[in-house]
């Protein structure tokens, strides 16, 4: 039974029980995408957004607005390939990152002069509220940008975006077990790995690629600073 401003919903094996008058869709919908994601027992997901750059790729990680979107959609206006900007999938066995591209979700605010003018000349783009009251466009890549192809690419750079600054900057470093919390897999692809062999695998897959401090400024400059990491 819920209580009010609460939903009612139960489990038990493969049921669910929901109140008729709940917003259980969501819900449910989320469920079934992870218990999916669960089952690639070989892939770890994080929220982070992915590219590849001279077929190289690279992992955005940052919390909420802190520009992964911006970088991301920066980069694939240039024509390099557009994994994803929400979940980034990277396979453990050979550390490729995959594409997992859904309609990207574009807030109000600075972007690269090429996103700005496209906004502008496409008012037709969908516009939607979220539950935490913002408008967001929110739209299929490949109809923005056809050449930002999906490719597999090796996992070469990640960066971690920690602030902004009036010119963008990057610092290298050397991953270490206190650096974990910067990276966040998704829960569902981890139920019922032992913590302890998470931390392992993360380690390892931190290991064996280079690891940048990334303080983002003007949109076009920060993509120029991180477009020339891999390609150099």
């Amino acid at each position: 039974e819920s209580t009010a401003g609460e939903m009612g919903i139960a489990f038990e094996g493969n049921c669910a029980a929901a109140e008729s008058t709940a917003q259980w869709q969501p819900i449910i919908a989320n469920l079934a995408v992870n218990r999916v994601l669960r089952l690639q027992r070989d892939v770890l997901f994080f929220h982070a957004a992915s590219v590849a750059v001279a077929g190289r790729g690279a992992l955005i990680c940052g919390p909420k607005g802190a520009g992964k979107t911006t970088l991301s959609m920066s980069l694939a206006a240039r024509g390099y390939a557009f994994l994803g900007e929400e979940l980034a999938a990277v396979r453990l066995s050979t550390r490729q990152l995959l594409p997992f591209r859904r309609a990207v979700s574009i807030r109000p605010g600075p972007g690269s002069e090429q996103i700005q003018r496209l906004l502008l000349e496409r008012p037709d783009l969908p516009r939607e509220r979220y539950p935490d009251g913002g408008v967001r466009i929110r739209v299929p890549m490949g109809e923005l940008f056809p050449d930002a192809r999906a490719v597999e690419a090796p996992l070469s750079d990640a960066f971690f975006l920690r602030g902004f600054t009036e010119r963008p900057r990057v610092e290298a470093f050397t991953p270490g077990s206190q650096h974990l919390q910067l990276i966040s897999p998704l829960r569902s692809t981890a139920w019922g790995m032992p913590r302890g062999l998470l931390t392992v695998r993360l380690l390892k897959l931190l290991s064996g690629v280079r690891c940048h401090f990334l303080d983002a400024g003007d949109p076009e400059e920060t993509a120029d600073l991180v477009q020339g990491i891999p390609e150099g």
